[in-house]
C-alpha cells in the first residue's frame, strides 16, 4: 500500500452536530474543525489527531440508525494532560486523554470476534506492523485489537457512532483495484468528492468499512472519474 500521509483517520457519524463539535474542540482540544459537505445531507467537519491522522465528524441531517459498532475506543495523547482523563462522547464513543509520555499519539481499540485473523488481515493488506504487545501498527496508527464474541450486524455506513478507518493513498483507484483483485470485498467503487478527494470503500474482515482516499491536497491532480458522495 502507497501510503501518501501517516495516521489513520476515523470517521463518525453524528445528529447532535452542536455537541459533538464542542467534545471534540473544546473538551478533547482537537484542532480544526473545518466543514466539507459530502452529499446527501452530510457535513463533515475534520479535526486533527496528533499522529497525523483525520477524527471525522461526519453530522447527518436525516435520522441515523443505532447499530453496534466495532470501534469503540480512542486513547489521545494531548499536550496539556498530566494524568489520564476518561471521557464518552455524544455518541457513546470512550476517549481516553494522555500525557504525551505515557503513550503514543493516538491508540485505537477495535473489538471484533477473530483478533487474529484481523490481526493478519491489517498485515497482509494495509502492510500493518505486529508490536510483541500484541497491538498492531496500521498506516502510523496503533490500534489494539480485543475479542468480542457479541454478534455484530454491520450494517450501513450511515449509523451513529464511529462507522469507518480511512487510509490517505497516492493512487486511490490503483490501490482500491490491487485490494479487490487480492479478495478484499468491494463496498463503493472509486468515485470524486469535486476537487476536495477521489474515495472507495472497501470491506473489513469484521463487516466494517475501509475508506481508501486521495486527497488533493496531499497528492495534487485527481484521475477524472464520476462524481460521487460519502
Amino acid at each position: 500500500m502507497d501510503l501518501a500521509r501517516a495516521g489513520l483517520d476515523v470517521g463518525l457519524f453524528t445528529e447532535r452536530r452542536d455537541e459533538a463539535l464542542a467534545f471534540w474542540g473544546d473538551a478533547v482540544g482537537l484542532a480544526g474543525g473545518d466543514r466539507l459537505a459530502v452529499g446527501s445531507g452530510v457535513q463533515q467537519y475534520r479535526f486533527e489527531l496528533p499522529d497525523g491522522g483525520v477524527l471525522k465528524v461526519n453530522h447527518s441531517r436525516d435520522p441515523l440508525p443505532e447499530v453496534a459498532n466495532g470501534f469503540v475506543a480512542l486513547r489521545i495523547a494531548v499536550d496539556d494532560v498530566r494524568s489520564p482523563v476518561a471521557l464518552v462522547d455524544p455518541d457513546g464513543l470512550t476517549v481516553e486523554l494522555v500525557p504525551p509520555d505515557d503513550a503514543a499519539p493516538v491508540e485505537l481499540t477495535w473489538r471484533c470476534a477473530e483478533p487474529g485473523e484481523l490481526r493478519g488481515w491489517l498485515e497482509r493488506m494495509l502492510g500493518a506492523e505486529a508490536h510483541p504487545d500484541g497491538r498492531v501498527e496500521v498506516a502510523g496508527t496503533l490500534v489494539r485489537l480485543e475479542q468480542d464474541d457479541a454478534e455484530r450486524e454491520p450494517g450501513p455506513l450511515r449509523a451513529r457512532g464511529a462507522r469507518y478507518l480511512t487510509v490517505q493513498v497516492a493512487d486511490c483507484p490503483a490501490t482500491h483495484a490491487a485490494l479487490v483483485a487480492a479478495g478484499v470485498a468491494e463496498a463503493r467503487a472509486p468515485v470524486r468528492l469535486g476537487d476536495v478527494a477521489v474515495v472507495s470503500f472497501v470491506r473489513l474482515p469484521d463487516g466494517g468499512w475501509l475508506e481508501v482516499s486521495q486527497r488533493r491536497s496531499i497528492t495534487g491532480a485527481l484521475p477524472e472519474l464520476p462524481e460521487g458522495r460519502l
